[in-house]
C-alpha cells in the first residue's frame, strides 16, 4: 500500500503460471482511502484507478520487456511494467516487476 501519493511506486514482484500464451494479463489498479476518523468500522474504501489488458504474445523467454500501459476507464493514468517470461517444470511462468 502506498499512502498519499499521486505517483505511487509499488516495486512488487509477482509470479504466476501461464498455461496459454494467448491469454492476456488483466490489470486492475485500486486506490485505498483511509477510513474517516471516528467511523465505527474503521475500514478504508477502495476506488478504481483504472484497468488495462496486456498481451503476453510479444514476450520472449528470459528477456525482460519494459512496457508502459495506458489505463482505461479513468481520466488519465499509466503504469510501467517489467515483464519476463521464464520456463519452468510446470510450464511458462511470468514475472512482473515494477521498475
Amino acid at each position: 500500500m502506498i499512502r498519499k501519493s499521486l505517483n505511487p511506486v509499488w516495486n512488487e514482484t509477482l509470479m504466476f503460471d501461464i498455461h496459454d500464451r494467448m491469454q492476456k494479463l488483466d490489470l486492475n489498479i485500486f486506490d485505498y482511502d483511509d477510513a474517516v476518523e471516528g467511523e465505527e468500522d474503521g475500514d478504508g474504501e477502495q476506488s478504481s484507478m483504472g484497468d488495462a489488458v496486456v498481451s503476453l504474445l510479444p514476450l520472449v523467454e528470459n528477456v525482460t520487456r519494459m512496457q508502459w500501459v495506458q489505463l482505461k476507464n479513468v481520466e488519465s493514468g499509466q503504469v510501467q511494467l517489467l515483464l519476463t517470461l521464464k520456463q519452468s517444470n510446470i510450464g511458462a511462468r511470468m514475472t512482473s516487476q515494477a521498475p
